[in-house]
């Protein structure tokens, strides 16, 4: 069976079973945003890698080496913010064409370094080989916390919560592959596609709250990673999509382009956003903290309850999320 048949969970959910060793001080293991390491008393290490491949992931015509750097780096630490930690390190093995120019090489690792920067880390070292051709970047980044955030541990009756709003990316990605220009592009939705920014900001809120019960990047795509949580905790998800938050300047460019905007709500993909549950009690005082603190919006967009995946209502029939390997993505 070739890859993009089985797909890419299919294909993790097939081979990860044969390739258990010892898990000595391992809590948290595949499946998740990050690995979960016991780290001391009361301590856990979080691990967590992600690869960009040129021509899959970027395109060297839209961004500059720069922007490639900081959107690798920010990929791979919003990891770290959905399970709720911070970070401490990144480190980036990079295949590069030879024919390549030393400052185009030096302004991606640049990238890299600002990333980390923004997320309170730095760059810590990596690996630098050549490529046939294209740019291939492999980061990974290392974080800590007292408390992790699962995505297993969803109940019913709880919130679902989201930061930010979504679609910008999906939006910005099909004005770009329209022909349309980088420059011409919203600012707003500009900047969310050159520069993401991972939800740190909630994560340094709410965190101390201890109320959250799970949480997941929603780099896949809302709606596609929303069933990840449901089928870990074992619930549905019942999702409302009147709450879901979509920026005006999505719908503005979704219009000019004939598109459905909730259709990009729902699937778009490297939002770097982040959803999560809490108990239904504790809403009023998550969204106080986030106030308080001047943190990024975070909307209640719908809630936990008995069954098996994800219902949006009034949104039927969209696009689950993206999968690498899919042929439907």
């Amino acid at each position: 069976m070739r890859l993009d048949e089985l797909g890419e969970f299919g294909f993790l959910g097939r081979i990860w079973p044969r390739l258990r060793g010892p898990d000595s001080g391992v809590v948290l293991g595949s499946g998740d945003d990050a690995a979960v390491l016991a780290f001391g008393e009361g301590a856990y290490l979080l691990v967590s890698t992600d690869a960009m491949v040129e021509g899959r992931h970027f395109r060297r015509e839209w961004l500059t080496p720069e922007q490639i750097g900081y959107r690798a780096g920010a990929a791979a630490l919003s990891d770290l913010a959905a399970m709720g930690g911070r970070a401490r390190g990144l480190l980036a093995s990079a295949a590069l064409p030879p024919e390549m120019a030393a400052e185009e090489a030096e302004a991606l690792m640049e990238g890299l370094d600002s990333a980390a920067s923004a997320a309170g880390c730095c760059l810590v070292g990596g690996d630098l080989t050549a490529s046939p051709g294209l740019i291939f970047l492999d980061v990974v980044v290392v974080g800590e916390t007292v408390r992790y955030w699962p995505r297993s541990g969803a109940q019913a009756g709880e919130a679902v919560l989201l930061t930010g709003d979504v679609g910008r990316s999906a939006a910005g990605l099909a004005w770009l592959e329209a022909g349309r220009g980088m420059e011409s592009l919203p600012e707003a939705l500009r900047e969310r596609f050159l520069t993401p920014q991972p939800a740190f900001d909630m994560v340094e809120a709410v965190h101390p709250l201890g109320v959250v019960t799970s949480a997941i990047d929603i780099s896949d795509g809302l709606l596609g990673d929303l069933r990840h949580v449901a089928e870990a905790s074992g619930v549905q998800l019942s999702i409302e999509a009147d709450r879901i938050p979509i920026a005006e300047e999505t719908r503005v460019v979704a219009d000019r382009l004939g598109l459905d905007p909730m259709a990009l709500a729902l699937g778009s993909g490297e939002e770097y956003e982040i959803a999560f549950t809490v108990p239904a009690d504790a809403v009023g005082r998550v969204l106080a903290a986030v106030g308080e603190a001047g943190a990024r919006a975070v909307t209640v967009i719908g809630r936990a309850r008995a069954g098996q995946g994800v219902v949006v209502e009034g949104a039927e029939g969209l696009k689950e999320g993206y999968d690498h390997f899919s042929r439907r993505s």
